[in-house]
């Protein structure tokens, strides 16, 4: 369970992140652990797992959170 009480569904948590990162803002590993109910470390191997066959693409600024997108 997330913090917020919701639970990700089943399906194919890599489409979903796929999803996320399409946004036009993106999404931070924050968003990714709240919509897909993972803990910090599961959130971050998942892209780390996406940039095998994706470009994913980080940016941050300053001390917020780190941003990751994919451009369509």
């Amino acid at each position: 369970m997330s913090k917020l009480g919701t639970q990700h569904k089943g399906g194919n948590r890599l489409g979903d992140i796929v999803a996320l990162l399409k946004r036009p803002g993106g999404a931070t590993s924050a968003d990714i652990e709240l919509a897909l109910g993972l803990r910090p470390v599961s959130a971050r191997a998942l892209v780390t797992r996406l940039r095998r066959t994706a470009t994913v693409t980080t940016t941050r600024s300053g001390k917020g959170p780190t941003v990751y997108r994919i451009e369509t």
